[in-house]
């Protein structure tokens, strides 16, 4: 997108002009984003967006209160949306072995059997 002649016309390094924001989601609306780069870009954020913020500052407790119970409905729904995708890209039999095998071995709370068998 940043390569096309009608976003080096507006000038701008990025899309935080109106402008720029109009451009980009009309191309998304014809081509569409897919899970895939959904998910890059959440990684790329919670990487290196969001801890530089958790870790800076005097008011930090303040800011944390509602922080833990947030990045559970935000993992919760990524969870959801990867098990989807995964589940429809390799299909029902092999979505249901992989599920049964981290209902048997999992470490954490969420089961991959929220997503239901596909």
């Amino acid at each position: 997108m940043r390569e096309t002649a009608q976003f080096k016309a507006l000038g701008v390094s990025d899309f935080r002009t109106k402008a720029a924001r109009e451009l980009r989601d009309t191309s998304y609306a014809r081509r569409g984003i897919s899970f895939l780069h959904q998910a890059s870009r959440y990684r790329g954020k919670a990487n290196y967006r969001d801890a530089i913020y958790l870790a800076y500052g005097t008011s930090v407790p303040n800011q944390l209160s509602g922080l833990v119970d947030d990045v559970l409905v935000v993992l919760k729904g990524f969870a959801a949306m990867a098990g989807a995708y995964c589940s429809l890209r390799v299909g029902k039999t092999a979505w249901i072995d992989f599920a049964d095998d981290l209902d048997r071995k999992r470490a954490i709370s969420i089961s991959p059997r929220m997503f239901g068998d596909r």
